[in-house]
């Protein structure tokens, strides 16, 4: 077995050292206060659909088309103080400011202008000696090395930079902490590695996709963070195993993870449970497509409304009748068959029964009754929510259809976003860029020994 197969094939495999297998302090970085920079990592996210009408937090759909980018690059930061909370003087009061601008004591008090002569102390490492003034700072900087900046693993050095439309980005957290790139990065770093060094993450996130469109926008901040931080650990030798990287993804969404599942599996994929003690695991599944759903075409319209998913969900019924229930379960047993089989009728029939929120959500997006109508019209399969809305999902025959209709629909309301797209097959993986050019491709999951199609 060769040495990238042994450092791929690790799992949470790190030696006394602190560091993964095939790393030592010298590949890491300057012990001293240097540090060592990833190269950067990028992966983009193509729009997904939650339910596809029928299955309600259950079915999820991955499409080609533009989305969002993330980046990531990884800095190892072997000295934080030395490095990133190094002491900055604010000339108009001599006082020394940390990142978080907490101020210290002014240096003129702290350092003495020559060595004591009584109050030495040698360090035991490199024999410099400090005075008692020096050891005071020494403290200090101690303090500022070893508390929250080095016992969050870096947490507190992160950056995130949005790009993309301003209002859009403006909707976004400005605490890097509170980003599902870095909570599903974070979280999959602790899981993989709970004994990692410091570690500075810096992410660029560009916005493609409508935020509060039900075009899966936080599931893809989530599932971005966790497939590049597994692109960024397994380039180390730390082993991911799909359970991690699944776990850390769905905890930044939350607990919906319809649109978690196509990214990571492509296609169509299902949230299932699974028993765990007494408690239940969500398992995700690739349902296995028939050859023909590649040809099918999908429209997505989206209107200049935004709406938040805690929005959507709390119109929705604490309960649905016995018979609205059957219905459902036959139309999700239906609509995934249909999937398997590729009878576009049987999928489009299924589409339409939502008996949970498309009723319940009718007063919140007054446009899907008459868009749906006008789609329909004009030879659309069928038609309905995409997520939490307001986007509207419809199905064609194929994907030359859905452009001839999407390019009737924007003549008919400019005003709407119109994409068409097939299913993306494949799941999304991490690339790796050297100098602005790709090396290394990565897969966030093995992929199935015939394909997606069956």
């Amino acid at each position: 077995m060769d040495t990238a197969t042994i450092r791929t094939a690790t799992s949470h495999a790190v030696p006394n050292n602190g560091m993964p297998n095939g790393v030592t302090a010298d590949t890491a970085g300057d012990t001293s206060g240097g540090s060592k920079r990833s190269p950067m990592w990028r992966v983009a996210l193509p729009p997904t659909v939650g339910n596809i009408g029928m299955g309600f937090d259950t079915l999820g759909m991955c499409l080609e088309g533009e989305g969002d980018v993330v980046e990531l690059s990884v800095q190892w930061v072997t000295n934080p103080f030395r490095e990133d909370l190094s002491a900055q003087t604010d000339e108009s009061t001599n006082f020394t400011k940390t990142r978080e601008g907490h101020s210290m004591r002014p240096v003129a008090d702290l350092i003495s202008t020559g060595p004591s002569e009584t109050n030495h102390t040698t360090h035991s490492e490199t024999g410099y000696t400090l005075n008692s003034a020096e050891r005071v700072l020494k403290r200090e900087r101690d303090s500022a090395r070893f508390g929250d900046d080095v016992h969050d693993g870096g947490a507190s050095l992160d950056t995130v930079t949005y790009d993309g439309d301003l209002w859009e980005c403006g909707l976004l957290p400005r605490d890097p902490q509170q980003t599902r790139v870095i909570v599903a990065a974070r979280s999959l770093l602790r899981a993989c590695w709970p004994e990692h060094p410091p570690l500075r993450l810096t992410v660029r996130h560009t916005i493609g996709l409508p935020i509060g469109g039900g075009l899966g926008s936080s599931a893809a901040a989530a599932v971005g963070g966790a497939v590049l931080m597994r692109a960024w650990l397994e380039s180390e030798g730390v082993g991911v195993s799909t359970a991690d990287l699944q776990r850390a993804a769905g905890e930044a969404e939350g607990p919906h993870w319809d649109n978690i599942a196509p990214l990571l599996l492509g296609g169509v994929a299902s949230v299932g449970l699974v028993p765990h003690g007494r408690t239940s695991l969500a398992r995700l599944s690739a349902v296995p497509l028939h050859a023909r759903v590649s040809t099918w075409g999908w429209i997505l319209t989206t209107p200049t409304q935004r709406l938040t998913t805690a929005a959507a969900r709390s119109v929705l019924p604490s309960s649905i009748g016995r018979a609205e229930t059957v219905e459902q379960m036959q139309a999700v047993v239906a609509g995934v068959l249909g999937l398997v089989d590729g009878d576009i009728d049987r999928v489009a029939h299924a589409m339409c029964f939502d008996h949970i929120a498309a009723q319940a959500r009718s007063s919140l997006m007054p446009h899907i009754a008459t868009l749906s109508e006008w789609l329909s019209d004009r030879g659309a399969c069928a038609s309905c929510i995409s997520g939490a809305g307001p986007t509207v999902l419809t199905l064609t025959a194929s994907l030359a259809e859905a452009e001839d209709l999407a390019a009737e629909l924007r003549v008919h309301d400019a005003s709407l976003q119109v994409r068409t797209a097939v299913i993306r097959a494949t799941p999304v993986s991490a690339v790796r860029y050297e100098e602005g050019r790709p090396v290394y491709r990565g897969q966030c999951a093995p992929p199935a020994a015939q394909g997606p199609w069956s």
